[in-house]
C-alpha cells in the first residue's frame, strides 16, 4: 500500500504549502536492511519567515547499519544547532553533513559502515526546497508529469569525481574508489577517511528548487530503485499510486 505513515505538514496554516509524506522500505534479496529514513514536519526556526522548516532524509547504508543509523539519529539535532547560527539554509545543510560525518568517524572505531545521504530542508512559507546529496541516493521532482532530477549521482564512475580523487592521490579501478567503494561521496567509511587526503568526501552537492504550481510531488529514494527504473518511470508509477489513493499533490 502507498503511501505509508502519512502526515500533513503545516495543515493548520493556509499560508503554508501542504505536503503529504509517505515512507516505505523493501528489503530485496538480502536478509538484512541497512537503509534508514527520517521525517520532521516542523523544526522551529526563529529567523526564517514563517518560523519553521521541515526535514526529510533517505540514507542508503553499506557495510553495516552503524553509519546510516547514526546519521538518522544525529543529523536532525546537528541541523537544529546549525539553524541557530542564522545562516542561509543551503549553508546550514552543508555544515550539518560535515559535522555529522566528522563525529561518526571519531566515534566509529573500526566500523566499516558508511551511507549515502539525500536530505531535504523544506521551507513551506516560501515553497522552497534545499537538497543535499552525497552519493547515489536521488531526489526527483514531478513537474508537468515530467521527471526533473534534483540531484546528480555521485558515483565513482563520474569523470569529475575521478579527476578529483586522482588529484587527492587516490585512484578508481573497476568503477570503485580505491578498488572498494562504488560511490565517490558518502558518510562514514572510516578506512577511506583516516588520512589527510580527501579521497572519499561527505561533502553534499546542495541544490535548491522552488515548488511551482505545476509541480505535484518529489521523491527521494536509494539506488535500489534507480538502478532498475528510470526517473520518469518512477514518477509515472508514483503518480498512478497517488491517484489510486485519492491524493492529488504530495511528497514521498
Amino acid at each position: 500500500d502507498f503511501p505509508l505513515n502519512c502526515t500533513d505538514s503545516y495543515c493548520n496554516n493556509d499560508k503554508y504549502h501542504k505536503l503529504i509524506c509517505g515512507a516505505g522500505r523493501t528489503r530485496g534479496r538480502r536478509n538484512y536492511m541497512e537503509d534508514f529514513d527520517f521525517q520532521f514536519d516542523s523544526i522551529k526556526v526563529s529567523h526564517i519567515n514563517g518560523g519553521q522548516v521541515s526535514l526529510y532524509g533517505v540514507l542508503d547504508g553499506h557495510g553495516g547499519v552503524d553509519c546510516a543509523q547514526y546519521v538518522s539519529d544525529e543529523f536532525p539535532s546537528k541541523l537544529t544547532v546549525e539553524l541557530r547560527a542564522k545562516r542561509p539554509l543551503a549553508e546550514t545543510l552543508f555544515s550539518a553533513y560535515i559535522k555529522t560525518d566528522v563525529e561518526f568517524v571519531q566515534v566509529a572505531n573500526d566500523s566499516q559502515a558508511g551511507c549515502t545521504a539525500t536530505i531535504c530542508i523544506w521551507d513551506g512559507k516560501n515553497n522552497m526546497g534545499y537538497i543535499g546529496n552525497a552519493g547515489d541516493t536521488r531526489a526527483v521532482l514531478c513537474r508537468n508529469n515530467q521527471a526533473c532530477d534534483l540531484t546528480r549521482d555521485k558515483k565513482a564512475s563520474d569523470p569529475y569525481e575521478i579527476a578529483r580523487i586522482y588529484r587527492e592521490g587516490g585512484f578508481v579501478t573497476n568503477g570503485r574508489v580505491m578498488g572498494s567503494l562504488a560511490v565517490a561521496r558518502a558518510m562514514g567509511d572510516c578506512s577511506l577517511k583516516h588520512t589527510s587526503k580527501r579521497i572519499l568526501i561527505p561533502d553534499p552537492e546542495v541544490t535548491s528548487f522552488a515548488f511551482e504550481q505545476e509541480d505535484e510531488f518529489f521523491i527521494i529514494a536509494t539506488d535500489g530503485l534507480w538502478d532498475v527504473m528510470s526517473s520518469q518511470d518512477v514518477v509515472r508509477m508514483v503518480k498512478e499510486l497517488l491517484e489510486q489513493n485519492g491524493i492529488v499533490r504530495g511528497m514521498s
